[in-house]
C-alpha cells in the first residue's frame, strides 16, 4: 500500500489539468466505430481511459500513440473497425464503470460470446438497468449472483427501449452510441427522471461531431435513433477535466494561488457547476490567459448545494465546507453509494478523521465548518477522489495529513502527486503492508 504524508502548506503555481476522461471515453468509442482514421489530441492515459483503449483494441481498433510536448498528454491516431473485427472476447474494464456500460450493448452487434470482468468494487456495483435492456431483447446472459463476471451472447435489435436512468446516465449514452449501427430504427423512452443530463448532452455532442443523427423528441427524455448510420472519422482535441480541476479551484478558495489551465469556460461537463457554486459562495472566478483561478476576497458564505447532477464533487465540497465558518448542506446523495466506494461514508470518515464536524441526515450531509481542520489519516478505501480531497484538505490543516492507498489517483489523474509537489506541496511517500 502506497502512503503519502503531507505537511500543511498553501499552494502556489500553475497546473495544466488532465483532459476530461468523460470526453475521452466518448471520443475513443466513436473512433472505434468510424470508417477510417480519427485523431484524438491531448489524451491523459489514466487507468479508466486505458480500460477503454484496451476495449476498442479488443474490438479491432488500431491505435498509434504519439507523445506530445507534455509527457502526460498523448495524441492517438485510431483506425476504426467497422464492422467490428473482434480480437479478444474478454473485456477487462478494470475499475471503469463507463467502459463496462458503454461496451455491453456494443458487443451485442456482433452475435458473439463475450465475458466482461472488472476490478476493485466495480464487479459488485449494480447493473440492473442494463439487465432490463438485455431482457427486453431476449439476450442470453449469466452473472455471479448479480455480480461480474458477466457472460453474454445475442444480437441487439432495433425497437423501443424503456430505460430507468435515475441512478446513472451511462446506460442511455451507451445505447445512443450503439443503436445507430442497427439495421432498423429505434426509440428510447425514459421511465424516470434523467440523472446527470450533462453527460447525455456530451454524448449527443460527440455523436453529432462524427456524423450521427439523433432526434430528441421531448424534454422528458424520448429519443429517435435512425438505423443504418455510419460514423465518420474525425479530429478531436480533448478539453481539460473540471472534476480534476475542482481540487485546485477549491485550494484557491481556501487561500492558495493555483492557476488551472486547459479548461474550456463554456463546457458541457457536469462538474463545471463547481464554478457556479464558488460564485454563490462569494468567490471571484478569474480568467487569466488560458487558465482559471479563484479568489476569495471576503469570507465565503455557507450555502445548500444539490449534488445530484455532480456527485463526484462531494468530497471536495465537504473539504471546502469545513474551511468555512458556519453550516453547509449537501443534498441529493442518492447515487453516491454506487461510486468507487460508498462515497457518503468515505467522505464522512475523511472529514471526521481530520477533525471536522460532519453528520448525515437522510439525503443530506451537514458540515459545520470552523475555518480549519486538525489533520490526521485519510483512509481512502481506494477512492481516487477521496485521496485528492484529503490532499487539498491538508492546506487548511494544523498537523500532517496521511493518505492511504495514495496511488488510487491513477484512476483519473496519474500525475496528481507530481502536480501537487509542483505547486509547493510537501509530501513523503512510503509503503506499508495493507
Amino acid at each position: 500500500m502506497k502512503v503519502v504524508e503531507i505537511k500543511p502548506r498553501k499552494l502556489k503555481g500553475t497546473i495544466h489539468v488532465p483532459s476530461s476522461k468523460s470526453y475521452a471515453h466518448r471520443a475513443l468509442l466513436a473512433a472505434l466505430l468510424a470508417d477510417g482514421i480519427s485523431t484524438v489530441y491531448d489524451v491523459t492515459l489514466c487507468d479508466d481511459v486505458m480500460a477503454t483503449l484496451r476495449a476498442i483494441e479488443a474490438l479491432g481498433a488500431k491505435v498509434e500513440y504519439i507523445v506530445d510536448k507534455r509527457p502526460d498528454l498523448f495524441t492517438l491516431n485510431i483506425t476504426g473497425s467497422t464492422p467490428l473485427n473482434v480480437t479478444d472476447k474478454i473485456i477487462d474494464c478494470r475499475q471503469s464503470a463507463t467502459t463496462l456500460r458503454f461496451f455491453i450493448p456494443l458487443v451485442l452487434t456482433t452475435n458473439e460470446s463475450f465475458v466482461f470482468t472488472a476490478q476493485g468494487n466495480l464487479p459488485s456495483r449494480p447493473l440492473d438497468d442494463m439487465y432490463e435492456i438485455l431482457k427486453q431483447d431476449y439476450i442470453v446472459y449469466k452473472n455471479k449472483d448479480g455480480k461480474l463476471p458477466l457472460h453474454l451472447k445475442g444480437l441487439l435489435r432495433g425497437g423501443t427501449y424503456y430505460m430507468d436512468t435515475s441512478i446513472t446516465s451511462q446506460t442511455i449514452s451507451a445505447m445512443l452510441f450503439t443503436l445507430p449501427l442497427l439495421e432498423s430504427d429505434s426509440k428510447i423512452k425514459l421511465t424516470q427522471k434523467l440523472s446527470s443530463k450533462n453527460y447525455v448532452d456530451m454524448t449527443l455532442s460527440m455523436l453529432k461531431h462524427c456524423g450521427i443523427h439523433i432526434d430528441c423528441l421531448s424534454e422528458a427524455g424520448e429519443f429517435f435513433i435512425p438505423g443504418k448510420q455510419q460514423y465518420q472519422p474525425f479530429d478531436y482535441r480533448l478539453e481539460g477535466d473540471y472534476s480534476s480541476a475542482a481540487f485546485w479551484l477549491c485550494a484557491c478558495a481556501m487561500g492558495s494561488e493555483v492557476l488551472s489551465t486547459g479548461l474550456k469556460v463554456k463546457s458541457l461537463q457536469a462538474d463545471r457547476v463547481f464554478l457556479n457554486i464558488l460564485s454563490r459562495m462569494g468567490a471571484k472566478i478569474i480568467k487569466q490567459g488560458n487558465g482559471l483561478k479563484v479568489r476569495a476576497e471576503e469570507p465565503l458564505k455557507e450555502v445548500t448545494i444539490d449534488v445530484d447532477g455532480a456527485p463526484d464533487l462531494v468530497p471536495v465540497l465537504a473539504v471546502l465546507a469545513a474551511s468555512l465558518e458556519g453550516i453547509t448542506q449537501l443534498t441529493g446523495l442518492r447515487r453516491l453509494q454506487y461510486k468507487e466506494t460508498d462515497r457518503v461514508k468515505t467522505t464522512m470518515n475523511m472529514i471526521s478523521s481530520l477533525g471536522g464536524d460532519i453528520v448525515q441526515m437522510s439525503d443530506k450531509l451537514i458540515i459545520r465548518g470552523t475555518g480549519s481542520l486538525q489533520g490526521g489519516t485519510v483512509h481512502t478505501g481506494g477512492d481516487h477522489r477521496i485521496a485528492m480531497a484529503g490532499a487539498i484538505a491538508s492546506t487548511i490543516c494544523k498537523d500532517n495529513v496521511v493518505v492511504t492507498y495514495a496511488n488510487c489517483v491513477d484512476k483519473s489523474y496519474p500525475m496528481f502527486w507530481d502536480d501537487f509537489q509542483k505547486v509547493g506541496g510537501e509530501i513523503e511517500e512510503y509503503y506499508m503492508d495493507g
